[in-house]
């Protein structure tokens, strides 16, 4: 699976082991066009009129707890990071904090509107990176 990848087809569940059994079920090219979601962890997002067949996703930085990503498409897609999901990751479409939301159970996953955009993820826990960085 690409590192970042994005889809316009969504599978909502209303329970984990429904999204789980679904998961289990799915051929590569499933998992590499639809995001599979629980229903209660994207019930404020539009999702009707998705498209990522012209998204285009490129990475400009990286380190292990922030990522830069340009992006541009013509419409609405999520976007999926094949990096474990937590709640201590935040995100950042040009500058402006938007919601992570766990995809495929363990991936990370955010709207994106159509146009041309920056993101910025990074990952702040609780206790802090600082000692780490000297």
């Amino acid at each position: 699976m690409p590192r970042f990848f994005p889809v316009a087809k969504v599978d909502l569940f209303d329970r984990s082991s429904d999204l789980l059994g679904a998961l289990g079920q799915a051929d590569y090219d499933a998992l590499r066009s639809t995001g599979f979601l629980k229903k209660s962890d994207v019930e404020q997002l539009p999702l009707g009129g998705l498209s990522a067949a012209s998204a285009d996703v490129t990475l400009s930085d990286y380190s292990p707890d922030n990522m830069v990503l340009n992006v541009r498409s013509t419409s609405g897609f999520i976007l999926i990071a094949s990096n474990n999901y937590s709640p201590y990751w935040r995100a950042f479409i040009d500058g402006f904090q938007t919601s992570v939301f766990p995809v495929n159970h363990t991936f990370q996953g955010l709207f994106v509107e159509k146009g041309n955009h920056r993101i910025h993820l990074q990952y702040r826990p609780p206790y802090g990176l600082a000692h780490l960085r000297r």
